[in-house]
């Protein structure tokens, strides 16, 4: 284990702002940046999809970055952090868009040093955000998981609740739904399970893993907006 990486996230933990209460640190009316990546070649394709608060309709931004680090388990956020970190500071001083919230293909306190991607970009960039993984990274009661949808149970580390295994559809797979920063995980699990989308994972972050996919096999929809180049807001030897 990279003891240097563990030293990082353990004192990035310790600046973790999470409501100790089942609330969230979010206005009435969310505006949602969801991003995914997709390599090849050591570069990192970004997708991002933002949809305004009671808007029916998103933007999907692409962009490119060089791969900052190898992946090694249990570090997922030192891999994809810093690309996704530029894209999201390229949106922001790029378009009018203005996210209260990110979600993450990843998790966010339900590691097992409460430093998923999602906190880690929540806490970098002061956003509230949120992880819905397709894996999990720590034990919970599979066998108390319901077959119906909005089905749940916690992901329990040390007696605390970190996050919940969520059925979004009846029969489903589970995703696996944690608070990253400045969101309760049961707010967390509650919106996610709101989320419109007809497939596991909620639209908005199928259609940022599809743009993603899109960019990195050279393939465009007509709406697709290139940001690239994405410039270095944060570099790897920052670290």
């Amino acid at each position: 284990m990279n003891e240097k990486l563990v030293r990082i996230q353990e004192e990035l933990a310790s600046k973790l702002l999470i409501p100790e209460k089942n609330r969230t640190i979010l206005p009435d009316k969310t505006s949602v940046l969801a991003l995914d990546i997709q390599y090849s070649a050591q570069k990192a394709y970004i997708g991002a999809v933002y949809q305004a608060a009671a808007s029916p309709t998103w933007q999907v931004f692409q962009g490119m970055f060089p791969a900052a680090w190898d992946y090694q388990p249990g570090f997922f956020a030192f891999r994809e952090g810093i690309p996704l970190y530029n894209m999201i500071s390229h949106v922001l001083k790029q378009t009018n868009c203005k996210p209260n919230l990110l979600l993450l293909d990843s998790h966010g306190i339900a590691h097992p040093r409460k430093m998923g991607l999602a906190t880690w970009l929540g806490l970098f960039l002061g956003l509230p955000s949120v992880g819905c993984a397709k894996k999990s990274l720590l034990p919970y009661d599979e066998e108390y998981l319901g077959q119906e949808a909005a089905s749940a149970v916690p992901i329990i580390l040390n007696q605390e609740v970190l996050g919940y295994a969520l059925r979004r559809k009846a029969s489903v797979k589970p995703v696996f739904v944690s608070p990253g920063y400045k969101v309760h995980p049961v707010a967390a699990r509650e919106w996610v399970m709101q989320l419109k989308g007809a497939y596991r994972i909620p639209d908005i972050q199928r259609e940022a893993d599809q743009a993603a996919r899109r960019y990195a096999q050279g393939e465009f929809n007509k709406e697709d907006i290139d940001l690239s180049p994405i410039p270095a807001y944060m570099n790897p030897d920052d670290f």
